[in-house]
This record gives C-alpha cells, structure tokens and sequence, in this order.
C-alpha cells in the first residue's frame, strides 16, 4: 500500500482576492504549511476586517472546510486539518466563503526555510488600498433599495 509522504514544512505565500473585486480588494500573505486551516480562516478574516471570524468555509478539491456545523452538510473540521494536508503546490487556488464575500486564495510561492522564518507567521506582506466596504460601496451604487 503506497502512504503519501509527509509535506515538509514550507512559507507558502498566498494572494487573496475578493471575487468580484479582484483589482480593489487583495493581499498577499506568508504562512507556514502547517497551519490549521482555521488559522488560515482566522488570519485572512481578521486582516480583511470582518468581524464575524467564526463564520466561514474554505472549499478545495470538493472538499469544504468549517469550523462551524453547516446544515447537515459533510463537512470537515477545520482545525483538524492543515495547509499541508490540501498537498497544494505553487499555482494552485482555493476558495474561502465568509458571509457574503467570496475569496480566492492562490499559491504563489513555496518555499523550504530555516524553522526561525515561520515564528512571525501569518504576515501581511501587502495589500491594496480599497478594503470591503469600497466593494460594499460599489454594489449599493449598483444596486440601491
């Protein structure tokens, strides 16, 4: 029987984007491979500003992920699994739901470092100037009452 080997601890470097609004609201994080998927959920939530942190479900590969139960549908605990486990490498995207906003999350770089470089993981490492209200903004101008 053949077994996957262990991923080995990597920065990944993520460019998040609010679909929809992909040029107004993104940013590009660093995070070690082995973070909780909900780490990874409370992390980019909690630089976007949304206040509901417990709220969200990250989708790869058909699976979904949660920290919360979701209407007796298959779920997987999100603090139970890690980046590593997705076995995602450089190129590949993801999505993360949360409330009414949409993320698609893509790795853009992954790199093998010394164990000292993940101490400050997550970071922002940039970011746009417009934020979710601009987007916000946008759609009550598209669409008012």
């Amino acid at each position: 029987m053949d077994y996957l080997e262990k991923m080995p601890q990597l920065m990944l470097t993520l460019h998040i984007a609010c679909c929809g609004f992909e040029d107004l609201v993104w940013q590009d994080i660093q995070v070690s491979n082995n973070i909780s998927m909900h780490e990874l959920a409370q992390a980019v939530l909690d630089s976007l500003k949304i206040k509901d942190l417990s709220n969200y479900t990250i989708v790869s590969a058909g699976e979904k992920f949660t920290g919360y139960e979701q209407n007796g549908a298959r779920t997987s605990d999100s603090k139970k699994f890690t980046m590593a486990d997705l076995y995602l490498g450089k190129g590949d995207s993801f999505w993360l739901e949360a409330g009414c906003h949409e993320f698609n999350i893509t790795i853009v770089a992954a790199a093998a470092t010394r164990a000292t470089d993940f101490s400050d993981s997550p970071k922002v490492i940039s970011k746009s100037s417009g934020s979710l209200e601009d987007a916000q903004r946008l759609i009550d101008l598209e669409f008012p009452d």
